[in-house]
């Protein structure tokens, strides 16, 4: 609240201090803090806190939601790009994260897959119309996404066994 606003208002301070709040529409406790702050340090500023500063002004979060808002599809590491912070850095896609969560707006990942163009929609499309009677034979296809098949080296995986329920413990490495 401004100094002025207080100021001009505290002759209606001899009232009681409920109705000086509902004239300012604030809170009572509101005034209250307000006159014993004014009459200590003889302002109404906020007293500077302790801890890390914020690395963003707050014309800075309006921007990137604003930015955000404009274009909903963008990463959080493009709208860091847009804003630099107070130090002259690029902002980080994590505290841009946290300023469209305050804003109650998430982030979105950027479509990372293959693009399709009219022609692909026309050959999937020709492949399902000709598959589609099948019944039997969708038996013995193996979907990519069931399986890892390596054609030319190993993955490194090791797969350990308990045989019959011994204490030996036969390792198999799988390699092509």
């Amino acid at each position: 609240m401004k100094e002025s606003v207080l100021l001009a208002c505290l002759p209606l301070a001899k009232r009681p201090k409920q109705s000086l709040s509902q004239v300012m529409n604030v809170h009572k406790s509101t005034i209250s803090r307000l006159v014993i702050r004014l009459r200590v340090t003889g302002s109404t500023d906020d007293t500077p806190r302790s801890g890390r500063p914020s690395a963003l002004t707050a014309r800075q979060e309006r921007f990137i939601v604003r930015s955000y808002r404009q274009n909903p599809f963008q990463s959080a590491r493009a709208v860091g790009r847009q804003t630099v912070n107070a130090q002259g850095r690029v902002t980080s896609p994590q505290t841009i994260s946290r300023v469209l969560r305050r804003s109650n707006l998430r982030c979105r990942r950027p479509y990372r897959g293959q693009i399709l163009t009219q022609r692909h929609r026309l050959l999937r499309r020709n492949w399902t119309t000709a598959h589609r009677n099948w019944r039997r034979e969708w038996d013995s296809v193996v979907f990519s996404d069931e399986c890892q098949i390596n054609l030319h080296c190993t993955d490194h995986r090791v797969q350990k066994r308990d045989i019959n329920c011994a204490s030996i413990v036969i390792v198999f490495h799988f390699y092509c």
